[in-house]
């Protein structure tokens, strides 16, 4: 069972943007330093939050128990999270941006677990707590993934052409 919320643009790519854009340009460049200061306020109030109250009624329906977020920290989970007072558990499995916002939202993951002790150790450097964060390896079967499988084998299991390029 799944539920849509939808999520607006990202304003730098609204028409109306553009268009402010070009005329500052036009302008003075201090006005278009202005601009791209002024942006991630504007995408959190008119895009993230909404999208976060979204959720919010979504999961409250649902009686939801816990805010899970795939790979990534960001304000959505983490308002979900604080507003429906329920634990928040990240799923890293790359290295996250390290800005000071991601670093701020970091200290709300009840728990980050990562795909590998270097996402670990990346993860501990945003300020998420050692005791709060776990590595849990992607599950390989070893018997059917098997570096020693015949290419042609795995491609017809899988139903994988070779039409253009096979490596």
């Amino acid at each position: 069972d799944a539920e849509v919320v939808k999520r607006r643009q990202h304003p730098r790519t609204w028409k109306s943007w553009r268009q402010l854009v070009t005329w500052a340009t036009r302008v003075s460049p201090s006005l278009v330093r202005l601009l791209d200061h002024l942006i991630p306020y504007l995408d959190l109030g008119l895009v993230e939050l909404p999208f976060a109250v979204g959720i919010v009624r979504s999961a409250r329906r649902r009686k939801i128990d816990v805010v899970i977020h795939n790979n990534s920290i960001c304000a959505p989970a983490a308002f979900v999270s604080r507003w429906l007072d329920k634990p928040l558990i990240v799923l890293q499995r790359g290295e996250e941006w390290s800005s000071a916002t991601v670093r701020f939202l970091a200290r709300f993951a009840n728990l980050a677990v990562a795909n590998s002790e270097a996402i670990r150790a990346h993860l501990l450097s945003l300020g998420i707590p050692e005791e709060r964060t776990r590595v849990l390896y992607p599950p390989i079967d070893c018997n059917r993934f098997h570096p020693m499988v015949a290419p042609d084998k795995a491609r017809l299991e899988f139903r994988v052409s070779c039409t253009d390029r096979c490596f």
